[in-house]
This record gives C-alpha cells, sequence and structure tokens, in this order.
C-alpha cells in the first residue's frame, strides 16, 4: 500500500464514473491506476507508478468541477465509517485544516468575484 492515496471530493457527489474520467484527465498519469470505491464519498487510489505516486501528492491543489480534491497518504488506521458526525471536523483532521482554509478562500473569491466566459475576473 505505499502507492496508495486517500481521496475525496469537497462539497459535492459525483458518480464514480465521473470521479475516475475527471482525475485521469486533470492528473495525466504516465501508467495506470486503479481507483477504488469506499463509503460516505472516500476513494483509494492505487498508482502502478511510483512517480505518479509522488505527482499527485506533491502537486495540487487538485479542483474537479470547481471543488478541492482532497489527497492524503493511505493509513492503516483510516475508518471512514466513523464520519458522518460534523464533516468540516472530519475534513479538519483527515486532511489537514489548510485544505479547509483554502476551500473557504476559493469560495470567498468566487462569490466575490465577476464570472467571464467560464473565468473569474478580479478585475475591478
Amino acid at each position: 500500500m505505499a502507492k496508495t492515496l486517500i481521496i475525496k471530493l469537497l462539497g459535492r457527489r459525483i458518480s464514480f464514473n465521473a470521479l475516475l474520467l475527471q482525475v485521469t484527465m486533470v492528473w495525466k498519469t504516465r501508467s495506470s491506476f486503479q481507483l477504488m470505491d469506499m463509503e460516505n464519498d472516500f476513494y483509494f487510489v492505487c498508482f502502478n507508478d511510483k512517480d505518479d505516486y509522488c505527482k499527485v501528492m506533491i502537486r495540487g491543489p487538485w479542483v474537479i468541477f470547481r471543488q478541492y480534491l482532497t489527497v492524503h497518504p493511505w493509513m492503516p488506521n483510516f475508518l471512514h465509517t466513523n464520519i458522518g458526525i460534523d464533516a468540516q471536523v472530519l475534513e479538519e483532521k483527515a486532511f489537514g485544516l489548510w485544505m479547509v482554509v483554502e476551500k473557504r478562500q476559493y469560495e470567498r473569491e468566487r462569490n466575490s468575484s465577476k464570472v467571464k466566459n467560464g473565468k473569474f475576473d478580479t478585475q475591478p
């Protein structure tokens, strides 16, 4: 499991096939990877290539359908069944406060910016 990640798309639910298609297009890996569905919108991603694993882990933040895709190294004691009480607390504990802050900044920019041709226009 050395080349395995846990991922979750924050703020939106999409189908397994849609997520697989989007991460394949966004990550542009050299070799194939396997996406495995867990409960509560978490997924395992097993990479065949160590370089692809490192690229996905280091680069980012990854955005799919205008939502952040959280990426975390696999950990043996990760229990997705213990989450359902408060998603905000879960995101802070499992993926770190920095991802929650990044999401809030993105939402603030999105709400305060004008959208022009599908892109944010931050100029007045």
